[in-house]
């Protein structure tokens, strides 16, 4: 979301612009709506007719959302580029974390191009090259730390920045590659907050010992007055709670609620004792 437009977040699909465009009336009524869809492989001037197609069906600005570890899509610079020219897309949504790909949108595409880093092990480094802000996994769990992290960003605290984004490492690997949407939910659980619970199938909540291991990872952030997982850590049964009433699937109500806690840069336009598994994420 940047300031008070709307935006679709756009992935290739096996469902095609076609479910996009059912989507239209859903998505145009409900603002700060994004909808994500899982990818597939495909060549760049496939991906150009997609993004045409749905622009084409709807009004509404398109930031495709660029997660080539899961989507097998990779988006390059020239062909952002080239769809920001046509007036196509209008930004991404970068969780793939490449720096050196955002570094060529923000030349080659130019300043009113949307850049939204995804990958919290590099936003530091992301917000301090040019980046308009984060949609962040991490903001779910410990939105008070990303907000810290923003603060020293705009405060020009680079190194201070970046000592948060390393401390954030551990949480990010277990709500990124490690557990994913589950790891999600069940650390909102850990925080006593909504949005918790299993997942919907086949997608499983994560096990006592991993909501150990998340707690661990809530427990080592950089301190806030917010209760620490620890004080919940023996709590470790997933609770039966409802996913919500999104129908876009997990993916999508965690990007969503990704986006509610995600951060802007403030530009006009805007280690440790944790488990190794989770010390690399996004």
């Amino acid at each position: 979301m940047l300031g008070r437009e709307v935006f679709l977040r756009s992935r290739l699909s096996h469902r095609g612009h076609g479910f996009h465009r059912h989507l239209v009336g859903h998505v145009q009524h409900r603002p700060r709506t994004g909808v994500v869809e899982a990818g597939h492989a495909v060549d760049d001037e496939t991906v150009a007719r997609y993004h045409r197609a749905v622009a084409g069906a709807l009004e509404l600005p398109l930031l495709p959302y660029h997660i080539p570890q899961r989507s097998k899509v990779d988006l390059p610079a020239a062909l952002l580029a080239g769809l920001a020219g046509e007036g196509v897309v209008r930004g991404i949504k970068d969780s793939a974390g490449d720096l050196e790909l955002q570094a060529r949108l923000r030349s080659e595409a130019g300043p009113a191009f949307a850049i939204l880093d995804g990958k919290a092990t590099v936003v530091a480094d992301s917000l301090a090259q040019g980046a308009d802000g984060a949609v962040l996994a991490v903001a779910d769990a410990a939105p008070e730390i990303a907000g810290a992290l923003l603060a020293a960003h705009a405060a020009g605290d680079v190194a201070g920045a970046r000592a948060i984004q390393e401390r954030l490492r551990p949480l990010a690997g277990c709500l990124g590659p490690r557990y994913g949407v589950a790891g999600i939910k069940a650390a909102l659980d850990l925080r006593g907050w909504p949005g918790g619970g299993s997942p919907r199938a086949p997608l499983e909540p994560v096990g006592a010992e991993g909501r150990r291991e998340i707690a661990g990872a809530l427990d080592d952030r950089p301190s806030s007055d917010d209760p620490p997982g620890k004080a919940v850590a023996d709590a470790v049964e997933p609770r039966a709670v409802g996913a919500g009433d999104d129908d876009l699937g997990n993916d999508a109500a965690a990007s969503s609620s990704s986006g509610r806690s995600g951060c802007h840069s403030g530009r006009p336009r805007r280690s440790t004792g944790t488990s190794p598994a989770c010390q690399s994420g996004a």
